[in-house]
């Protein structure tokens, strides 16, 4: 007889940091929590919004700021570093504003890409990015632990659920949470069947 397994994979966005503040692109920069992303996260915690699961395993993207968030919310807990995980690298344009970027060419035309082919110079594809997302996605799910925890960042929640829920949408962004929150998603024999966001 065949055991369906039953899985909860909590995603949780990383706290702010001054690049948010700044509105800069800065997917693979390992910039440190803002000291408001820090206070927030610590009263989220505080008020029991995390979900807490015994047994859990708990994965990060390996950058600072999500590290951070996962041990201002779980202490230091073990955890495994996903380079899969990592939020879209921008390349030129890491720590870069749109108003700074606003008249090169190159990038005008990656902002009004629609086919997700189109990389920024020295980074990767909006196509590439949800490629290794699947990938980072499918090594949380082969893991054993019936609840995994994992920090990352607010593109890597927006493409999990896209490709869970939406496929057909072209709103990535409607899945955005706050930086802090996120959602617990339900899989069963692999495939997600439900949600809650916190």
């Amino acid at each position: 007889m065949q055991v369906i397994m039953k899985k909860h994979v909590h995603l949780i966005r990383h706290g702010i940091t001054a690049a948010n503040q700044q509105n800069c692109y800065y997917g693979h920069s390992d910039v440190p929590l803002a000291e408001v992303g820090i206070d927030i996260v610590r009263a989220l915690a505080g008020a029991g919004v995390y979900p807490m699961p015994a047994g859990a395993e708990y994965y990060t993207s390996g950058l600072l700021r999500a590290e951070q968030t996962l041990s201002l919310i779980y202490g230091n807990v073990q955890r495994v570093k996903l380079d899969s995980l990592k939020e879209l690298h921008f390349g030129d344009y890491e720590m870069k504003t749109h108003k700074a970027l606003k008249k090169d060419p190159a990038y005008i035309a990656w902002i009004n890409d629609r086919s997700g082919m189109l990389a920024p110079p020295g980074g990767e594809s909006l196509i590439q990015f949800s490629e290794r997302v699947k990938r980072g996605l499918q090594s949380v799910l082969d893991a054993g632990s019936e609840h995994s925890v994992v920090v990352c960042h607010g593109g890597v929640v927006c493409n999990i659920m896209m490709s869970c829920f939406d496929e057909r949408s072209s709103n990535v962004f409607k899945w955005m949470p706050d930086p802090g929150h996120g959602y617990s998603v339900v899989f069963i024999g692999g495939l997600p069947v439900g949600y809650t966001a916190f």
